[in-house]
């Protein structure tokens, strides 16, 4: 996930790198969930939402937006760490 946002940031943003991004939380929802970790799936569920808004352009993939998806990630990383 970081990867492809970090991608994105460096100007690389596509319909194909957003529904990587969207994927890859995707993919973390459900090992949260295979793992019984209620918020873990939560929180990804949420990321989730937010980049659905991207991918159906309601929002754009701005810098910002990058920003926040990336503070997401180091979140994720708690979640998983504790």
């Amino acid at each position: 996930m970081e990867r492809h946002l970090l991608e994105a940031e460096r100007g690389a943003s596509s319909p194909d790198a957003v529904n990587a991004i969207f994927r890859a939380a995707h993919t973390i929802k459900g090992s949260g969930g295979l793992f019984d970790l209620p918020q873990l799936v939560g929180f990804t569920h949420v990321v989730e939402s937010v980049l659905d808004l991207v991918r159906e352009e309601a929002l754009s993939l701005s810098s910002e937006l990058i920003g926040l998806l990336l503070v997401c990630c180091d979140h994720i990383h708690a979640l998983v760490e504790t």
